[in-house]
């Protein structure tokens, strides 16, 4: 109980204590209308902030009204529909492209009617991942390489050299520049002089300084790759990899690491730069001083934010840890594409750290705090529904504890066969010795043995810990994403049931847009504990009922 509390006045005074909105940074829904929950790319309209593009595996959505509501304004041809990317050129914004595993299409009428412009016979090919353009050209970046499309015209040629051949995951630009980056590598290319060289590279060693160009040889065993690139406003080039994040003043030339702290490298999806308030630093920062850099990073394990040469988590409001693709707006409203939908942060210069440097606001007394913990005596803790959650899904950890003693102890076990020979060549015979002849029925010879055997070297090692071994591996992450996904749907839901609690003035219709989110974290939750949750509510609904005593009693104690 009391770990329970503990957890409780953070997460409350951590909104409540400071002098600051807590809605500024607190993730926000806006995906209705979309039917698939699993959204994969994000754009934003470069001159109408009230345009925005989604793109899920199944269809492309558009947004009219700041992400509101979505309609679907496209669905790929063929089995594979996937949208990778999505690229709206920021001098011709009428135009759309979809990079889709079936090839690129295009729209010229912001995303009402498309056709089809690039595609290839081959499957990998065929799979666009990203997309750039720029006076002359339009690249489509695939996973066999980098095709060119010459403006006016309709012909696609593959480049000569290194991305004529190998994925390329990520495009970006500057005035002078395009941003290429395949599994290692990242490339430059001069948009006059159309030639390309490395300018940094995740392999063996780093290119140094951006001026090595030579073909490295890259450990097959290394499993490092390029996760995102990203080009401010200001032009600072941002690459993330696995091996760390790294930042760009000078177009590539040199690059400076940027601590990676909590953020799981492995994870990273994507990339986005926040303006840094002025209040921070004052009006003009320091070229390449680390403190200027304010900077989003989006991965499978959550949002977090850097600033100040650290990273903080941003979780409050989103129940998933998936998120595939962050952008933001000229507002500083950053958008999320997850696995569970489209959030977004209404005011990203409102983001924690810099209001934390502000002025405090007067904090919740003790006492109020306490008087609303007891509003929710009767609901489970999160121990319980952890607990719950482990059994409904099967992955306790003494399931695998038993495993390996039963695989030690099946070496007492002997091994049984049963052979069985019949000799019937006599079975059955013709008796000459009397007149005339008689088949006659000879003898029924049997022979059967029983043998049991036993394998003594499995008391110290068998070949199932091999197996038991892989599957402990995979229920250990089965584990760890579900007790993850319960924790943030379990305290989403008590964040909005204590703002319900302290604001007895919202309007009706916002009272009662939360309540029903309310019902829908609960119903999620229930999902994952097979009901539980729910049940145990409505059993201590009865305040004579057993269970209700039970944990009243505990709560005196």
């Amino acid at each position: 109980m009391k770990d329970f509390l503990r957890v409780f006045f953070i997460l409350l005074t951590g909104f409540t204590c400071f002098g600051f909105s807590a809605a500024s940074f607190i993730w926000q829904r806006a995906s209705d209308g979309i039917y698939e929950s699993d959204v994969r790319a994000l754009a934003v309209h470069p001159l109408n902030e009230s345009v925005i593009y989604a793109g899920t595996a199944k269809a492309l959505y558009k947004s009219n009204n700041r992400g509101r509501d979505y309609r679907s304004v496209f669905q790929p041809d063929g089995e594979s529909k996937e949208v990778n990317f999505i690229y709206v050129p920021p001098d011709q914004p009428q135009a759309v492209y979809a990079a889709t595993d079936a090839g690129l299409y295009e729209s010229l009428d912001e995303g009402e009617r498309w056709r089809r412009i690039y595609y290839d016979s081959d499957a990998e090919a065929r799979k666009c991942l990203s997309v750039v353009q720029d006076e002359k050209h339009l690249y489509a970046a695939t996973s066999r390489g980098l095709r060119r499309r010459d403006f006016p015209g309709t012909t696609w040629r593959t480049l000569e050299g290194e991305l004529g051949d190998r994925s390329v995951y990520h495009t970006v630009q500057d005035k002078d520049f395009i941003y290429l980056a395949t599994d290692r590598r990242l490339y430059r290319m001069h948009k006059q002089a159309e030639r390309y060289a490395a300018v940094f590279s995740v392999g063996i060693r780093d290119i140094p300084n951006g001026d090595n160009t030579s073909d490295e040889t890259f450990d097959s065993g290394d499993n490092s790759i390029i996760r995102s690139l990203h080009v401010a406003p200001n032009g600072r080039l941002f690459l993330a990899s696995s091996k760390g994040i790294y930042s760009s003043a000078d177009q590539g030339q040199q690059w400076q690491p940027i601590a990676a702290g909590p953020l799981p490298l492995n994870e990273i999806t994507s990339l986005v730069s926040l303006e840094v308030p002025s209040t921070s630093h004052g009006e003009h920062c320091p070229a390449g001083d680390i403190r200027c850099v304010r900077l989003l990073a989006g991965t499978k394990k959550g949002a977090f934010v850097f600033e100040d040469g650290r990273w903080m988590s941003l979780y409050k409001g989103m129940e998933t840890n998936q998120v595939n693709h962050l952008i933001r707006d000229a507002q500083e409203t950053v958008y999320a594409a997850t696995d569970k939908g489209i959030f977004y942060l209404p005011d990203g210069k409102a983001l924690p750290f810099s209001e934390l440097q502000g002025d405090k606001g007067t904090k919740t007394p003790m006492k109020d705090l306490e008087e609303m913990d007891k509003n929710f005596h009767d609901e489970p803790a999160i121990g319980e529904v952890h607990r719950w959650a482990i059994d409904y899904a099967e992955v306790h950890p003494d399931k695998i504890k038993s495993w390996r003693s039963l695989a030690r102890t099946r070496a007492f076990l002997p091994s049984l066969s049963v052979g069985i020979d019949r000799a019937d060549s006599e079975f059955f015979h013709w008796d000459t010795g009397a007149n005339p002849d008689a088949l006659v029925k000879g003898r029924d010879l049997l022979d059967w043995d029983v043998a049991l055997s036993w394998d003594l070297g499995d008391l110290i090692w068998s070949d199932d810990q091999t197996g038991i071994d892989t599957r402990s591996k995979l229920m250990v992450e089965l584990r760890e994403d579900i007790l993850d996904q319960v924790t943030r749907l379990y305290f989403e839901r008590r964040r909005i049931q204590m703002e319900l609690a302290m604001a007895s003035a919202l309007e009706p219709q916002i009272r009662l847009d939360k309540q029903m989110r309310v019902e829908e974290l609960t119903a999620l939750i229930d999902a994952f504990t097979g009901g539980e949750f729910s049940r145990l509510m409505q059993e201590n609904v009865n305040p004579y009922s057993h269970r209700a005593q039970k944990r009243r009693r505990g709560n005196d104690t």
